[in-house]
């Protein structure tokens, strides 16, 4: 110790120096937006975290998988992992969180024989730091100004939370992987430590090196041809002055921005128009069980989004989480950044947590979506492998849920005639055909509202160029995803209906009538 404090000025010129550089570094990392936003303050050997804290809901994770211990992240980056733990340390260095088999991806994981409470002098985590592995994203511990720019992680369990504030980055081969991790034989402590500092690609923060009695993180990178880099860190505990929390399941998906949202024009009022094509679930895959085919939502989607518009638009926001109790396990809809569904997801991640209702209405579509690709209690598949789209079976089923009353029969000019002054109350969901305004193929869209001279369409596609419209049929475009069209050049647009979708007048109204 008394050989590393020789070198603090030294440790001090080179923070100096780097000032500048990290400086224009952080400028470039700012577009990036942090995980959650707290303050730390050290104090009696402990951080006070206030603003928003980091949260994972345990009891759901060990639903998925019951060997959830914990939680490894950090705020101003994007690494954020779940921590399990097996029998032994050979099955997770093949398999994912939820048991997929990954090859040398793996999940990360702690120790076998170390204690799930991680409450030892020593903790180990393990994990991959291969491209998309568990841990890919620290061997950037190796880049002096990455350090300077995230000088700590927090790893969370059920137990406690605590903050990790790296001192040591060591590259080094398996087997001398274990030669880091506790003084050797009559090694000091404070020889330990200098010799783990001397060794570091790191210069660290002073105030991050541990004191006699604190304990220790290591976590293991596993890189391939038997590399390894190891992560040294001191746990300090979190005591949270606050209630605002972000969940660390969702944050991936929440911070993207989406386009859909509540729209509101004249006549129609306020109504959520959603579009296939937004960022949070464009490039989500979208296929039913047993299919070898790859579809993305964007492309293929319009069935779930326009079933998405008539529910968000109909029901009651509080009532849209009835949908978890209707699907086949009886979980909220798995879904995440790769896919609709866990059928098709590459298992690198735990999926979106669905729990409030102000969720269920963001990824309405996705429900919407994993509902009509089988995961539903009456087994209706409405996206088969032999056409390009989605069919509408999956209404009926729906309706029943939110007691919606359907009419599948009727052509468009009749169904307009009954939906004239039920605007609020009634939906219709009609395909589009080639030759439509809306699509050269097919294409559905919803019927929101009509009155003597229109009538008003939810278009479920984002359309940055406007409608190819040779026939003029579209009267005017009152907001992304909704248009105006004459009530006379209905012809023109190539409707069919699927279905004719109405409020059920409440009981007490029917026996007034």
């Amino acid at each position: 110790m008394q050989q590393f404090m020789r070198r603090l000025p030294a440790l001090c010129l080179c923070v100096l120096l780097l000032c500048q550089p990290l400086l224009a570094w952080a400028e470039e990392e700012a577009e990036i937006a942090p995980l959650t936003t707290s303050q730390l303050v050290f104090e009696n050997g402990e951080y006070v975290l206030s603003g928003q804290r980091a949260w994972v809901d345990f009891d759901w994770l060990r639903v998925l998988n019951p060997d959830c211990v914990g939680w490894l992240y950090q705020e101003d980056a994007l690494f954020s992992e779940a921590v399990v733990q097996g029998k032994d340390n050979k099955y997770y260095q093949t398999h994912a969180f939820d048991g997929f088999n990954v090859a040398g991806k793996s999940a990360a994981y702690l120790d076998a024989e170390g204690s799930a409470k991680m409450d030892e002098a020593l903790v180990e985590i393990y994990g991959s730091g291969r491209t998309n592995g568990s841990l890919e994203e620290l061997n950037q511990y190796a880049d002096q100004l990455w350090y300077d720019a995230h000088p700590a992680l927090r790893l969370l369990t059920p137990h406690g939370d605590w903050q990790a504030e790296v001192f040591a980055s060591i590259k080094t081969g398996e087997k001398q992987r274990e030669s880091w991790l506790a003084p050797a034989q009559e090694e000091s402590r404070a020889d330990w430590l200098n010799r783990i500092l001397l060794s570091s690609e790191i210069q660290p923060v002073l105030t991050a090196i541990p004191e006699e009695g604190e304990r220790v993180l290591a976590i293991t990178v596993n890189n391939a041809d038997s590399r390894r880099r190891i992560l040294l860190c001191t746990l300090r505990p979190i005591r949270y002055a606050t209630e605002e929390k972000a969940e660390l399941t969702n944050t991936a998906l929440d911070r993207i921005p989406a386009l859909s949202g509540k729209v509101t024009t004249e006549p129609l009022g306020e109504m959520m128009v959603y579009f296939q094509n937004d960022e949070p679930w464009n490039l989500m895959r979208y296929e039913s069980a047993k299919t070898s085919i790859f579809r993305r939502f964007g492309g293929g989607g319009c069935g779930p989004t326009a079933a998405a518009m008539v529910i968000a638009n109909l029901v009651d926001v509080n009532d849209l989480p009835k949908l978890a109790e209707y699907t086949k396990d009886g979980l909220p809809t798995q879904f995440c950044s790769c896919s609709v569904n866990r059928v098709y997801c590459n298992h690198l991640h735990v999926p979106y947590h669905l729990q409030t209702a102000e969720q269920y209405l963001r990824y309405l579509p996705v429900v919407m979506a994993d509902f009509a690709a089988g995961n539903n209690t009456w087994n209706v598949n409405s996206r088969p492998t032999n056409s390009r789209g989605s069919n509408m079976k999956f209404l009926e089923p729906l309706c029943e849920i939110f007691g919606l009353t359907l009419v599948t029969e009727g052509n468009i000019q009749d169904v307009l005639e009954m939906m004239q002054g039920k605007t609020g109350s009634a939906m219709v969901v009609c395909c589009a055909l080639r030759g439509s305004p809306f699509t050269s193929t097919s294409h559905y869209v919803v019927v929101a509202g009509v009155d003597d001279e229109y009538f008003y369409v939810l278009d479920p596609l984002f359309r940055e160029e406007g409608y190819n419209d040779p026939y003029k049929a579209i009267d005017a475009v009152l907001a992304p995803g909704v248009v105006r069209i004459r009530l006379e050049n209905w012809r023109l647009c190539g409707l069919t209906v699927d279905g004719y979708i109405e409020k059920r007048a409440p009981r007490s109204a029917v026996k007034e009538k």
